[in-house]
């Protein structure tokens, strides 16, 4: 058996420019792993692909796709998963994406495949997925999200507080609604995280779905304010929502929080994807 912690992302900047030819949108991001994950089990059966886990997923979950790419690929047959979500879902905190990940490395180990991802074919696989397959940590996504460029931040130095409304986002339906934008400080974000320079992040800080996704919820205002009243000195959404983030260089206060949500976290930056047990 292997164990295999999955850890969830924050987007600390996002920005869709553009709709692509290919489909998908052209953005720039700032993807950053935090101490939020799911455990999941895997072990070798004799055939086929078993799954259990402590909530409701659906049959064509992103593990069992994970597996079904290494079965197409690569051969592999007989798969056993258990999962222990900790990721909320449709937050927009990249949980399907990192068991996605993770279960490919799984597979990768298991079956002694020895594979490195220039042996995967990735332009089959979600934007966020590359993030977690490439080790994740702190690092700037461009294009779909395929262009990578990792960065040093001083990950010990952030503590961040993750709420979940009772509101599920889909995010082909946030990307139907939004409206393309060039807002430009993506790297001036990036120096402010590297310089713990607080008035500068909270200047450069941008999520290109808030402007629409508030319009039809906009319990989200309220959300914001919120979290803001914890101590944190940023509150976005994280990609398509509908989690809320809030970010500190201190102490953050989860009590202050005035409403009632389905998920509340308090953790920190951490520079890692997944965390084989």
């Amino acid at each position: 058996m292997l164990t295999i912690r999955a850890y969830a992302k924050l987007n600390l900047y996002l920005e869709v420019i553009d709709k692509r030819a290919d489909g998908y949108h052209e953005i720039q991001t700032v993807y950053q792993n935090i101490d939020i994950y799911d455990t999941l089990r895997f072990s070798r059966r004799e055939r086929g692909f078993l799954f259990h886990s402590n909530v409701p997923l659906p049959k064509g979950n992103s593990i069992k796709m994970g597996y079904e790419y290494m079965e197409r690929h690569f051969g592999v047959d007989g798969l056993e998963v258990e999962v222990i979500k900790g990721i909320p879902s449709s937050s927009g905190l990249g949980g399907e994406s990192s068991d996605y990940a993770a279960t490919i490395w799984a597979i990768n180990e298991l079956f002694s495949l020895d594979l490195s991802i220039d042996d995967l074919d990735t332009n089959e696989m979600g934007s966020d997925a590359l993030f977690f397959l490439n080790g994740g940590g702190s690092a700037v996504g461009k294009g779909r999200g395929d262009v990578l460029e990792f960065v040093s931040l001083p990950v010990e130095d952030y503590r961040c507080l993750v709420v979940k409304p009772f509101i599920d986002i889909s995010t082909r339906s946030a990307y139907e609604r939004v409206i393309p934008e060039a807002f430009g400080k993506i790297r001036e974000l990036v120096k402010a995280y590297e310089d713990i320079d607080i008035e500068r992040i909270k200047a450069c800080s941008f999520n290109s779905f808030e402007k629409a996704l508030r319009k039809i919820y906009p319990t989200l205002d309220l959300i914001k304010k919120d979290v803001a009243e914890t101590g944190t000195f940023v509150q976005m959404l994280t990609g398509s929502g509908s989690a809320v983030f809030g970010i500190s260089t201190g102490d953050i206060f989860p009590e202050r929080l005035k409403r009632n949500y389905e998920f509340v976290h308090t953790g920190k930056f951490i520079d890692k994807a997944y965390e084989f047990l």
